[in-house]
């Protein structure tokens, strides 16, 4: 194989995935889950609570103790309203 071909396995994942599936290939291939800032439009990591561009506020927490987007109104849980 001529020397500008060999790439192996990681090489091959950069050139055919893009830069996402390039780092997704060099950590296990775990995608991070993104939820969107209501406030500024940021993107963040589903697991935290507050914005990391804006500080706003990212999840509720349901009087069950269920976590709860900003964005919704009811509970995914218990199905009570959440303020």
């Amino acid at each position: 194989m001529p020397r500008g071909m060999r790439r192996g396995l990681v090489g091959s994942l950069l050139v055919g995935a893009g830069i996402r599936g390039a780092r997704n290939a060099r950590h296990g291939g775990q995608v991070a889950q993104m939820v969107k800032c209501t406030a500024c439009g940021a993107k963040n990591t589903i697991d935290t609570k507050f914005c990391g561009d804006c500080g706003g506020r990212l999840k509720k927490t349901c009087n069950c103790g269920a976590s709860v987007a900003v964005s919704k109104k009811y509970c995914g849980e218990c199905g009570k309203t959440v303020s």
